[in-house]
């Protein structure tokens, strides 16, 4: 249940299921032009949201009831939408084992809901970024949701916006991502959002990060982040 075009998530999606000897079943999802309807002040916009996240799960109830269908890659807005269906819920709870999501924020304490929500499926969650043709591996550390770049092919800063300088460990900054390597080069991509700084693992390049979340405003326009 994610975006495929342009977005690298569904190329990977598809490359990890050939690799298991898998099929990957794909739904159509526009987050862009959702978003753009989010952004809008009127009335119907809420209800146009809705009745297109109707849509995908719509999609989502097909496969389920049709295919044998062991892992689920959505997003939080999305598997929350799920968990508010009776019958997908239980669609879900009885095929999926395993539910991996990415594409937007979610805190620890959902983390938690989602996992008595869903308590016979393995929950993981991933950050990344298409823009460095990559996501962070993750980890734990006590309470929080640890990501450490590919390094040192991803590097990673947590910076103050105002001064371009490095935040201090344990101190919420704007995320900058950088991507070298011998297919792509891309330095100084500043991200649209924010986590804690956070040491990474001996030897890695740059920074780890925790608890990551959007700015409110990225060039000078309000972020949206809708189903993606």
């Amino acid at each position: 249940m994610m975006p495929s075009g342009p977005h690298g998530v569904g190329h990977f999606d598809r490359v990890v299921a050939e690799r298991l000897g898998s099929t990957c079943y794909a739904i159509d999802l526009d987050p862009r032009w959702v978003k753009k309807v989010a952004a809008r002040s009127d009335r119907r916009a809420a209800a146009v949201v809705t009745d297109y996240v109707d849509h995908v799960l719509e999609q989502a109830r097909h496969i389920l009831e049709s295919q044998r269908v062991g892992n689920l890659h959505a997003t939080p807005p999305l598997l929350e939408a799920i968990a508010n269906n009776d019958h997908l819920l239980g669609l879900v709870n009885r095929r999926i084992r395993y539910i991996l999501l990415s594409g937007a924020h979610v805190d620890v304490d959902t983390m938690d809901l989602f996992r008595g929500i869903f308590p016979d499926s393995a929950i993981a969650i991933a950050f990344g970024s298409t823009m460095i043709l990559s996501q962070a591996a993750t980890r734990t550390d006590g309470e929080s949701i640890v990501f450490d770049p590919r390094s040192p092919y991803v590097v990673i800063w947590v910076i103050d916006p105002a001064t371009g300088e490095r935040v201090p460990y344990g101190e919420r900054g704007q995320v900058v991502m950088h991507h070298l390597s011998k297919g792509m080069f891309i330095p100084g991509n500043l991200e649209r959002d924010t986590a804690i700084r956070r040491p990474g693992p001996d030897g890695q390049i740059g920074d780890s990060v925790s608890e990551v979340a959007p700015v409110s405003v990225f060039d000078g326009e309000p972020v949206i982040e809708g189903v993606y």
